[in-house]
């Protein structure tokens, strides 16, 4: 995703993006295998296929990818040096955790999770690719429910990201964001979320509750306070760090459709016990297509679709702009000492 630009769809030949790209693979235990990097898809495929058949016995959990470094780490431990192996880039990742906002939801806390809790999920969705197609004109935005407690979202491009520490009083200190923020995104945060929090969560009945929304409000800001509650809360460092580690899309998570992130279900979402049921139930043949996976694949299909075709483009009108270049450096050129000017002179 990250600088698509760089690869052709028309050239087959990897280059650095993904050849120098980290491939990690997580066993039980939370055992990683990192720093593998392959030459092409094949060689990635057969040592993915290798680690499942061989170590199944140590249960592998997931399939992560990190960023593209400045070698692959074979040659960088032969150089000995480790500035011949640094992370340069990789996608901007946005990561939001449900237990981020145990300070305002009193349906779950911990690592559960609800219909009625994802709404703050759901509205910092709405609010995040609102403001970054809008705003900051990006288009290829990829949201992942991360499996477990939160969602992430991967895209092209560079975005400075608030910075927010453990507690939640530093956590929603978004005055200068709140300022900015456009009308849309103003009726999405103080409008809809902040009566559904109200109206859902009851967080201000308790005295903690109502005690934790006087501390957020010390200027009796009562606007404020409402941002406080409803902005997306992200987690910094994992947009700040280039050696984070993304789940692969299908891997213990699976995409969600921006447009339609309230009616998600984060406990309705397909199990392999689940998708195997399935498949014995379509009989001999089937396949993902005859399974509950077959949404989120074909939504997966339409992101790198849109993102080929983006570059397809590019492609094109740099074709037609260096032709044109051409074009014109091939006119003989003339001077003209009544204007003093040089003039390039059109073929008849």
């Amino acid at each position: 995703m990250a600088d698509s630009a760089e690869t052709s769809p028309k050239e087959h030949a990897p280059k650095d993006l993904f050849t120098n790209r980290e491939f990690a693979f997580t066993l039980q235990g939370d055992v990683y295998l990192r720093y593998n990097c392959f030459s092409n898809a094949e060689e990635l495929r057969k040592q993915a296929a290798t680690i499942f058949l061989h170590l199944g016995a140590l249960n592998p959990t997931r399939f992560e990818i990190g960023p593209m470094y400045s070698s692959r780490r074979k040659l960088a431990r032969s150089v000995k040096s480790g500035k011949l192996f640094t992370p340069l880039k990789r996608e901007l990742v946005f990561d939001i955790d449900m237990t981020d906002y145990d300070g305002v939801r009193t349906c779950c806390t911990s690592a559960g999770i609800c219909k009625r809790c994802w709404a703050f999920i759901a509205n910092a969705v709405r609010v995040l690719d609102s403001a970054l197609r809008t705003q900051f004109g990006y288009h290829h935005l990829l949201w992942v429910y991360s499996g477990r407690r939160g969602i992430y979202l991967a895209v092209v491009g560079a975005l400075t990201v608030i910075e927010g520490g453990k507690e939640m009083a530093k956590k929603v200190n978004v005055r200068g964001v709140a300022r900015r923020a456009t009308p849309e995104i103003c009726h999405l945060l103080w409008s809809r979320m902040w009566y559904q929090l109200l109206d859902n969560q009851e967080c201000f009945l308790s005295k903690d509750g109502w005690r934790t929304l006087l501390k957020l409000v010390p200027d009796k800001k009562i606007p404020l306070s409402r941002t406080s509650f409803c902005n997306p809360r992200l987690d910094a460092e994992v947009s700040k760090h280039r050696n984070h580690l993304l789940k692969v899309p299908f891997c213990v998570c699976i995409p969600v459709d921006p447009n339609r992130v309230e009616n998600f279900d984060p406990n309705a979402v397909p199990t392999v016990m689940q998708l195997l049921q399935e498949l014995d139930k379509a009989g001999e043949g089937a396949n993902w297509e005859h399974t509950s996976l077959k949404p989120y694949v074909d939504m997966l299909d339409r992101h790198v679709m849109g993102i080929l075709d983006d570059v397809q483009r590019r492609e094109r009108a740099k074709a037609v702009l260096q032709h044109t270049i051409n074009s014109i450096s091939s006119l003989p050129v003339s001077y003209d000492t009544s204007r003093q000017s040089i003039t390039r002179e059109t073929k008849k």
